[in-house]
């Protein structure tokens, strides 16, 4: 039968796999290793702040630089933008970059010094802290897409991080600054973004200037310095002559007290290299504080570099420059007195020429200014003048103190010099009554690079005739 019938098995031959040609398991482990690797190190995803400067962006093309708002500190800015079609909207901000100038000083802004981010399909806003005021001019750049500029007025420093300095519109001074520190004369102004800004003048010279990136406190604990606690006011060595003092240091240093320190108890006169024997004398109608000289190391809360001078400029333009400066600062603070009719103050060098004609004529009283006479003391004299008879700049300048509306200023100059019309100018300035006696539309010189440069010690060329009849007439009045 068949199912009994042995049958042989017929052995199943295996195909032998070619040697050399299997791909174990480790390899394509280590090889899926070094490509993810290779990916990881190339493909680093979208590029991120801060960015290459020859890196650019389609979507810088949408934004525009809107607006700024200032507050005291802080500035808000505002960009008009189309939704990103290339980043993510998060990026565009960061595409930004500022800078504001402010006066003299440069200060660029980017990436984390950029604050408050706040975007939308259609605006970006945010803002950044800044810490000078005055006239500004703000530029945006997105990338390297052409600036955009807008300027505008930033005001004076009230939010601010503590231990950082400031600077405020200095105005008619040369700079204002708060929490700041002069170390051999070189300035340190205190930040947390560092910037560019010039030497600072003072007296036509320029003292170094640096941001350190430092907070106040912990230079004050290096140095083993405190604070000064007063306003403090950095003031030129002052001329000896009355008249230069005058210009050169009373009248600015005035104008820079009244705005910046109405509480003269609270200001101290600071000079860099020695404070002069005459200085405190001088200076004691602005502050009875003794001035003191500049230490190699010094800070101070609030620091003015004023705009004083210890010599005139080349053209003597600055005689001009400073009579032409607010003169109520110096009238309203140096004591005065009240004017005294008929009272008739005459400069030295004519007074022994007309005090006998005047007494002679006029019920009158008649005094004489002298040369030597401080400042506070002539000052004081003409104040109480109805009638002040002088010749030269030297006396003349004390027309600065004589009462609105009530006094007269006659003036003698030398006819060589009297189509200068400064004095003219001054009489308008201030309300007081002017009167020419050698007056004319030219003469040997009509400005002050040839005026004589001391006041006369006699008479020149003087009309008693004429002097006399205009005194008569303003008696008259």
């Amino acid at each position: 039968m068949l199912d009994n019938q042995n049958t042989k098995q017929i052995p199943i031959k295996r195909r032998r796999r070619p040697q050399g040609t299997g791909f174990p398991a480790k390899i394509f482990t280590i090889v899926s290793i070094i490509v993810v690797l290779w990916l990881g190190l190339t493909d680093k995803g979208p590029l991120l702040p801060p960015f290459p400067s020859n890196f650019n962006s389609f979507d810088c093309h949408s934004i525009s630089f809107e607006s700024f708002k200032d507050r005291a500190g802080q500035i808000d800015f505002k960009f008009k933008t189309l939704p990103s079609v290339e980043y993510p909207p998060e990026y565009l901000p960061h595409f930004l970059k500022l800078t504001v100038k402010t006066g003299p000083t440069t200060m660029r802004y980017s990436g984390d010094q950029i604050e408050n981010i706040t975007r939308t399909e259609n605006m970006i806003q945010f803002s950044i802290d800044h810490t000078w005021a005055g006239d500004s001019e703000i530029t945006s750049q997105c990338l390297s897409n052409p600036p955009q500029t807008l300027k505008g007025y930033l005001n004076d420093i009230k939010i601010h991080k503590p231990q950082y300095s400031t600077s405020d519109d200095p105005f008619r001074d040369q700079a204002k600054f708060h929490d700041v520190c002069l170390e051999f004369e070189k300035f340190l102004y205190f930040v947390t973004i560092a910037g560019d800004r010039p030497a600072v003048p003072f007296d036509d010279t320029k003292l170094r200037f640096e941001m350190l990136r430092w907070p106040l406190d912990a230079y004050l604990k290096h140095k083993s310095v405190s604070m000064q606690q007063k306003t403090c006011f950095l003031v030129a060595p002052i001329d000896k002559k009355n008249w230069k003092a005058i210009l050169l240091t009373l009248i600015p240093l005035s104008i820079s007290v009244s705005k910046n320190e109405p509480n003269a108890n609270n200001a101290l006169f600071i000079f860099r290299k020695e404070v002069q024997p005459e200085a405190k004398n001088v200076l004691n109608f602005l502050s009875p504080n003794e001035p003191v000289k500049l230490d190699n190391i010094m800070c101070f809360p609030t620091l003015l570099m004023t705009s004083t001078y210890s010599k005139m400029d080349a053209n003597f333009e600055r005689i001009n420059e400073m009579l032409n400066l607010d003169l109520d600062p110096i009238r309203e603070k140096m004591p005065k007195s009240v004017m005294i009719s008929r009272k008739i103050i005459i400069c030295e060098s004519l007074f022994d020429l007309l005090e006998e004609e005047l007494k002679k004529k006029f019920d009158c009283a008649v005094y004489k200014l002298s040369n030597d006479m401080s400042i506070q003391d002539a000052a004081k004299m003409v104040s109480s003048a109805n009638i002040f008879i002088a010749d030269h700049i030297a006396n003349m300048i004390y027309t600065i103190w004589m009462s609105s509306g009530q006094s007269t200023l006659i003036d003698a100059t030398s006819k060589d010099y009297s189509c200068n019309p400064w004095a003219k100018k001054l009489t308008q300035k201030i309300g007081v009554g002017y009167v020419s006696i050698n007056g004319q539309e030219k003469c040997q010189c009509d400005n002050f690079k040839c005026y004589m440069t001391k006041e006369p010690s006699q008479a020149m060329d003087v009309d008693v005739n004429k002097i006399i009849s205009e005194v008569k007439a303003i008696l008259n009045q």
